[in-house]
């Protein structure tokens, strides 16, 4: 298994997350030799060449935690790569212990890991903040020990302070080359990982308002969001695909007028990068999005966006009613100059400019 340039490492997110897969392995898997070593699916070469290993680990929580990193460590290892990129903050002990080995470690963090803890239903309320200031403190000191740290949003930056670089999750330019077929219907979409707090609750309460039917696309991370899909299925206001490819989410965004992301003001979403929205404009949707004041600056100038408070599902239908009697959808001259402005082709020469440093 050894020979490799660049070995990407993750516990916990899925192997086809888009920052890691889609974004990260496929731009260096154009330079060089990339292993992604996942917690999912079996081993095999894709179309891009990127090699994959299972690293199978423990499924308890406590268990993972505790011992997951050392099969990690030994993967990266063999693999004989000489940059190490791992994507969890639970995997920073087989970075530390890399280091001490002669390997050069890059930790690419995808959201505040103190605004997080604060969202997790497993961590009693009690030690809640507690919890969330010293994971804010160990992520500080852990990433003065790296190569290099990628971040996913400049609120990470800020959270980590000088050295680390901004990445960001913007489209892929390159997967929108037109705008796609507008819908004969005034229906919305989510694309995403599905939950409460990314805004199932509004997002269905919205649609029903409205009068429209939900797609939904992407994996459910919490029971509440299944409910919820259960139900609208079966009243017949929404329908659930399931983890879509890149073609099938084509023709479900062709069926809608109105892509939403009305995430909620919790676990650092106000401050992060709302990835999901980009998508939508790149495909030619208007957008009905959560009112964070870091969001409205992010898209000023930007015509296609409306904004709702993450809980006013009245307003959020009266949007998607709006936008399903709209005429035209953004000029594609805008459609353009937003993927110009907002695409990874450009994120990705500012990560290959970090790998070659290394």
């Amino acid at each position: 298994m050894a020979g490799y340039d660049i070995c990407i490492l993750t516990s916990v997110h899925p192997r086809y997350d888009p920052r890691i897969y889609h974004r990260q392995a496929r731009t260096l898997a154009s330079r060089y030799r990339v292993l992604l070593a996942a917690h999912d699916r079996p081993d095999g070469t894709d179309a891009a060449g990127i090699d994959h290993i299972r690293a199978a680990v423990p499924l308890r929580r406590p268990a993972r935690i505790a011992a997951g990193w050392i099969k990690y460590f030994f993967v990266a290892m063999k693999s004989g790569a000489r940059i190490c990129i791992i994507h969890d903050p639970e995997l920073i002990p087989a970075g530390l212990l890399l280091r001490r080995f002669g390997r050069r470690v890059v930790l690419d963090l995808h959201e505040q890991l103190g605004a997080q803890v604060l969202t997790k239903d497993w961590i009693p309320g009690v030690v809640k903040p507690a919890a969330s200031a010293l994971a804010d403190r160990f992520i500080r000191a852990a990433a003065k020990r790296f190569d290099a740290v990628l971040c996913a949003s400049p609120a990470i930056k800020r959270d980590i302070g000088a050295g680390a670089a901004v990445i960001r999750n913007y489209p892929l330019a390159e997967e929108y080359p037109e705008e796609t077929p507008r819908g004969k219907t005034g229906d919305a979409c989510y694309i995403g990982t599905i939950s409460v707090r990314r805004g199932m609750m509004t997002m269905a309460r919205a649609a029903r308002l409205a009068g429209v039917t939900l797609h939904i696309a992407g994996d459910i991370e919490d029971e509440c969001s299944r409910e919820i899909i259960r139900r609208g299925r079966r009243d017949g206001y929404i329908r659930y695909y399931g983890r879509l490819g890149r073609a099938e989410l084509s023709r479900l965004l062709s069926r809608c007028s109105s892509g939403l992301c009305l995430l909620r003001a919790e676990g650092g979403y106000p401050l992060a990068i709302p990835i999901k929205l980009f998508e939508y404009l790149a495909a030619g949707l208007r957008v009905v999005a959560s009112d964070f004041p870091y969001w409205r600056r992010l898209t000023a100038g930007i015509t296609g966006i409306d904004f709702a408070e993450p809980d006013d599902a009245v307003r959020a239908a009266r949007l998607i009613r709006k936008n399903a009697l709209a005429p035209d959808r953004p000029k594609e001259e805008e459609r353009r100059r937003i993927l110009e402005r907002f695409c990874w082709e450009k994120e990705g020469q500012k990560l290959l400019e970090a790998m070659e440093k290394l």
